[in-house]
């Protein structure tokens, strides 16, 4: 039953991910604040999540190692 262990390579990729901002940086962010603190974002919100990360570098970085 050791299927769910992750290969140790696995795991130096997921960890490379988190040089971009850190959570607590993006947790800052006021843009991406105002963003997830409206009650029903819309799809243009939706939208402008990913571009806002994007912004930190870290969707680059993560799909860079996957």
């Amino acid at each position: 039953m050791q299927e769910n262990t992750i290969p140790k390579e696995e795991n130096e990729q997921t960890t490379e991910c988190s040089q971009g901002a850190t959570f607590s940086e993006l947790l800052e962010d006021e843009q991406l604040l105002s963003v997830l603190s409206r009650e029903t974002p819309t799809a243009l919100d939706m939208r402008a999540i990913p571009e806002i990360l994007g912004q930190k570098n870290v969707i680059a970085l993560c799909r860079a190692n996957s």
